[in-house]
Order: structure tokens, then sequence, then C-alpha cells
């Protein structure tokens, strides 16, 4: 019998799950995919695959999640993180973008805001 993390190749032999690829319990043929948003965080013989937290990100097949960067925000299980629009902010792994404070100002994807115009 096979393990979690494996599948059965051919009927014959126990086969780890390779990268960004898991199973629950031994499969037949092949391991499910790790769809973008989730990571396996084992990069072979994965068991499960879970969500990546808010302010970062996966675009799938993935052993961990990639922080956003500054000026950057995403929500959990997220494919990519979106640049703040004009006027807001974000710090490096921001799970949201925020308002400049009243008579301050930022250009698209800024990590800091300016003084009054």
């Amino acid at each position: 019998d096979c393990q979690p993390g494996s599948y059965v190749y051919k009927d014959q032999e126990c086969v780890p799950c390779q990268l960004g690829r898991f199973a629950p319990s031994a499969l037949a043929d092949a391991c499910l995919e790790c769809s973008p948003g989730f990571v396996t965080v084992k990069s072979v013989g994965a068991e499960t695959c879970i969500s990546c937290d808010g302010g970062t990100f996966s675009e799938g097949f993935a052993v961990n999640c990639s922080e956003c960067p500054t000026g950057r925000a995403s929500g959990s299980s997220a494919i990519a993180c979106s640049v703040c629009e004009p006027g807001k902010l974000a710090q490096h792994r921001a799970t949201s973008c925020t308002n400049c404070d009243g008579g301050r100002y930022s250009g698209p994807g800024a990590s800091d805001c300016a003084g009054a115009r």
C-alpha cells in the first residue's frame, strides 16, 4: 500500500507527489494539482494543499506563498497582488491598500504618501 503524498504508478510502484502536487491518500496514476492561491508547503510527498494568507500569493504548483511587495496587496488565496490605486499605499505583505491621510497623495503602487500638492 502506498502512503498519502504519493500515487501508484502502473499498479506496481509508489511514487511521491512532485512539486506543487499533493495526495491526501494514495491515488492511482497521478497526484492532484495544487491550484493557484494555494501551496503544498512540502516540495515532495505533500499530503495537503493550503491557502495562501492575505499579503501573499501563489501562481500555482507552488511549495510556498510569495509575499506581496511594497505598493501591492492581496487577500487570502490570491493568485497575484493588486497594485494600489493612486491616493492609496501598502507596506510589504499588506492585505489591503490604505488611503493617504487628508491632503496627502501617492502614485499607483506607492509605499508612502507625499505632502500636499
